[in-house]
């Protein structure tokens, strides 16, 4: 099991596991004629779906003893078994402990997702992380994004071998992690430029400065776009998005040069930057980095991926 966990899968499974590596992400198949206790350990980097096609399996998230406590009537307070259903699916992030107990009659599927084909989904939606690592709820909180979500994933194992569905499998991949940014609580925040604003003031400050984006303004120019004082604009940012105006300016702009690096074309990276109001090349790749969670050079050399 902890081949599968670290994607170094061994040249031969046992006869009721069915394994494909699809692209960057490995999918396991477990049909269970008997009970099947299955441990290990996430590594980083990875994240792992835990399906459940039929019949039902006992989770341990801390992974000690506790699957054995619990059937001998020893299960400790701290100890807390989990079930996943059939037509389930739970999260495990990175580092977490796997201890499984898959009960007889039951098929429980797999799937391992490179954190950061989740992360480049992500900014594609318009979520993004900074500098903080990638992490889900392991249930979810929409029931039906989960069920869809599992489905795919079972066709996946059923037809990935099929031409027709080699040549979809980028659509499929996005399409589950949609389905799971959409169903799961997660670490993610919107885009400054989506994020909903509550005051009619700064509903017409965003319009305004997204229109004038490129230009020298500050919070007076703002201001009177909104038809307010500066002092009333200020106070309105900072009770509503916990920013300044500066610094809510620079979150758009920011997001403008991404948006800009991720649509190619020949400009650089300083000269986006100067493009839109950024006078330090060192200064801005800290800021974005801190805010994209990547360099501006990075997001530059993996555009169109």
């Amino acid at each position: 099991m902890q081949c599968f966990l670290d994607g170094q899968p061994p040249c031969q499974w046992p006869a009721s596991w069915n394994w494909q590596r699809l692209g960057q992400r490995d999918y396991l198949r477990i049909s269970s004629d008997s009970v099947q206790t299955l441990k290990g350990r996430m590594p980083c980097g990875q994240l792992f779906l835990l399906g459940c096609l039929q019949g039902q399996v006992e989770w341990l998230p801390a992974g000690t003893g506790a699957l054995e406590n619990a059937h001998s009537g020893r299960l400790a307070d701290h100890d807390v078994v989990q079930r996943v259903c059939a037509g389930e699916v739970r999260v495990l992030n990175a580092s977490a402990v796997l201890h499984l107990q898959v009960l007889a009659g039951s098929v429980l599927l797999l799937v391992r997702i490179p954190v950061s084909e989740l992360q480049a989904s992500a900014r594609e939606l318009g979520l993004y992380c900074g500098g903080k690592p990638l992490q889900l709820g392991a249930c979810a909180h929409d029931s039906r994004a989960m069920r869809s979500l599992l489905l795919l994933l079972e066709d996946g194992l059923l037809y990935g071998g099929q031409p027709l569905w080699r040549q979809a499998l980028d659509c499929q991949q996005r399409l589950c992690d949609t389905l799971l940014l959409q169903g799961w609580p997660h670490s993610l925040s919107l885009s400054f430029s989506s994020r909903p604003l509550q005051a009619a003031a700064l509903q017409k400050a965003r319009r305004w400065i997204l229109d004038h984006i490129g230009d020298d303004i500050g919070i007076e120019e703002m201001a009177a776009a909104a038809a307010v004082s500066a002092r009333t604009l200020y106070n309105l940012f900072r009770r509503e998005t916990g920013l300044t105006p500066a610094a809510y300016l620079r979150a758009l702009r920011i997001e403008q040069v991404h948006l800009a690096l991720r649509q190619g074309g020949d400009a650089t990276v300083t000269e986006l930057a100067m493009a839109f109001g950024f006078t330090n090349p060192g200064r801005f790749a800290r800021q974005y980095q801190q805010q994209m969670g990547e360099l501006p050079s990075v997001t530059r050399r993996g555009r169109g991926n």
